[in-house]
């Protein structure tokens, strides 16, 4: 496991950035969700902003886990947060096989609770909760998740 600090965090004009690579598994998702907080504590995120950002955290690294790697693969997890005082940007790296957020069915969230298909909720969510959504794959890098949550009022 390697993390890299703060920079400099006196200047939140400039980007500041928190690094860490891990072992794609469910022990290692509190070290990602502490490094998040770290970075919307120092970027001076509200309460709205730092739940945005755990939520993207917790969700596309809990997916990536499960249905990425699944069972059957290991392979690691990199989470890069880049923050100034108006924005935090979240970028997430794996080698699992190709994710297609297009091919991820929008819940009917007005269906009874009983009759809606699981999955799908998390990643609604995060579409909702952020300011702007990427999504790369190249098949010598993985997967590529890029958001962006805006700070500013």
């Amino acid at each position: 496991m390697s993390a890299a600090d703060v920079a400099d965090a006196t200047d939140l004009s400039a980007p500041q950035r928190l690094h860490l690579t891990c072992p794609a598994e469910l022990p290692q998702l509190p070290a990602l969700l502490a490094l998040a907080d770290r970075a919307c504590a120092a970027a001076g995120a509200d309460a709205a902003a730092t739940y945005a950002v755990r939520l993207a955290v917790e969700e596309v690294v809990a997916n990536i886990i499960a249905h990425g790697y699944g069972t059957t693969r290991q392979g690691p997890v990199a989470l890069t947060l880049d923050w100034n005082v108006d924005r935090v940007r979240i970028d997430i790296r794996d080698h699992a096989p190709r994710f297609d957020p297009e091919a991820v069915p929008a819940p009917d969230m007005d269906a009874p609770w009983e009759s809606r298909n699981p999955g799908g909720i998390g990643w609604a969510l995060v579409t909702r909760l952020m300011t702007t959504i990427h999504h790369r794959y190249d098949p010598a890098t993985g997967n590529r998740f890029t958001f962006t949550r805006d700070l500013a009022p």
